[in-house]
């Protein structure tokens, strides 16, 4: 083997140290999920229809007399009455739409393990801690505990990697497992489950994260729904896969041999004459 191509070998070693190190930040960091806090306000109902009531009140126990007046009095009747029904209309309407306080924001993420609450009620912001396993209810245990298993064994594989391509540029192994084949072996595996990390957090996003993850804040008003999004811890994972990719390409273009074909030799002409004797 050349030195260009044990040259190509190195840099898969690179390669793997390269996906180590961002699969090691993917499980480090606190971005697998962020999200922007907002706290609900129902709209108080309007001062319009309380006078209304108390106006009625009043007048159904002042309303005697003679007979003008009884007429006045239920001409005014009907108009408090339509003007309650209307009210009613805009309230019911007003309390369907939701209304958030302008001086109440946060955000929240969080990781594997970890993860911030930061929320302002309209007195300053208020960080908090939280680790990820005390949060009940907050996820699917089981994707969780899948995805994590996932990358720490896409984890050894990388490793393996990255050790057999530091000997297959230094020697040349006999043996498949430890030679190019190898290789291949290694990085498809570290990929596959990094891959298999990646779908599973995926589904447990859209389950369990796409909706208000705010439980015990959710009490107060407090929601997350619609403003949630994958961060950045969980694409360190998605470029690893890449870079193992990467790896195997590099892998069959520096082991790459192509085919000389065999010229078949023509006889010579004595020794076809012999033949025909």
């Amino acid at each position: 083997m050349n030195v260009f191509k044990r040259s190509l070998i190195l840099l898969s070693f690179v390669g793997c140290c390269v996906c180590l190190a961002l699969v090691g930040a993917a499980l480090g960091t606190r971005h697998w999920f962020v999200a922007s806090c907002r706290q609900r306000l129902r709209p108080i109902p309007g001062s319009v229809s309380q006078i209304t009531r108390t106006n009625t009140a009043f007048n159904n126990t002042q309303i005697q007399g003679s007979k003008s007046q009884e007429q006045s009095s239920d001409t005014r009747q009907q108009s408090e009455t339509e003007l309650q029904s209307s009210s009613a209309q805009e309230e019911s309407s007003r309390t369907k739409e939701e209304v958030f306080r302008p001086n109440s924001t946060g955000s929240i993420n969080f990781g594997l393990f970890q993860g911030d609450l930061e929320l302002n009620v309209g007195f300053g912001e208020r960080l908090t801690h939280f680790q990820v396993s005390e949060t009940s209810g907050l996820m699917n245990q089981g994707l969780w505990v899948g995805t994590i298993a996932c990358l720490c064994v896409g984890l050894l594989f990388a490793i393996a990697g990255a050790i057999f391509a530091i000997i297959n540029t230094a020697t040349t192994p006999v043996e498949l497992i430890t030679g190019v084949p190898g290789l291949y072996i290694w990085n498809s595996l570290a990929a596959v489950f990094t891959l298999v990390a990646v779908v599973l957090w995926s589904v447990l996003y859209h389950t369990s994260l796409s909706h208000n993850v705010l439980i015990e804040q959710s009490k107060d008003g407090w929601t997350t729904e619609g403003n949630e999004a994958l961060g950045y811890s969980f694409w360190l994972v998605v470029v690893a896969i890449i870079v193992h990719v990467a790896n195997c390409g590099l892998v069959a273009f520096g082991t790459y041999e192509p085919k000389s074909k065999e010229k078949i030799q023509e006889p010579d002409k004595a020794t076809n004459d012999i033949l025909l004797y």
